[in-house]
């Protein structure tokens, strides 16, 4: 935590079951998507990953450490691994935008980018939506990033690289 004391979130399997219901869901995930495992097993991001595509029976991609680290080897994992769903921290995919070139854009398979866990300043989340033309971009909020509360759904018109995404309305399964 910000304090640098740990503040466990209890996660319950009922809880985690309404988080993948819905985002299952939301985005349609099925058996023909490829779901990027963008965070480390010990990173709670990491459940979405791995029981999301249990439940829809779609593969689970998973680049090396390496590949995560570094935004020119995260930019060949995701154009060798042709992930359509995506979810994972804003700086992430800064880095992964950071790596294309003037007016490369990411594949058109990428359809879905679930974002969490910090802030995605404006200006880095206008030039990222412009380099995934064909997914649906959406923030997520919450206490943790797998114990979701809230989420906005980017409406690419109302980018303009100043205003500050909100955290959006209250999931269905929210009490």
């Amino acid at each position: 935590g910000s304090t640098g004391t740990p503040k466990p979130v209890p996660i319950t399997w009922e809880g985690l079951d309404a988080f993948l219901g819905f985002w299952t869901s939301r985005i349609r995930l099925s058996a023909k998507d490829r779901v990027l495992r963008a965070a480390e097993l010990v990173f709670d991001l990491a459940w979405f990953d791995h029981l999301a595509t249990i439940r829809a029976g779609d593969a689970l991609v998973i680049p090396g450490r390496r590949e995560l680290a570094s935004g020119r080897a995260l930019k060949d994992a995701v154009k060798a691994l042709r992930p359509t769903v995506i979810y994972a921290v804003p700086s992430l995919f800064m880095r992964l935008g950071a790596a294309l070139s003037p007016g490369e854009s990411l594949d058109s398979t990428l359809r879905a980018v679930l974002f969490a866990g910090e802030v995605f300043p404006p200006k880095e989340l206008l030039a990222f939506a412009e380099r995934c033309p064909a997914a649906e971009l959406f923030n997520l909020y919450g206490p943790t990033e797998t114990n979701v509360c809230t989420y906005h759904a980017i409406v690419r018109k109302d980018l303009d690289g100043i205003r500050e995404t909100p955290i959006g309305v209250a999931c269905p399964y929210s009490p």
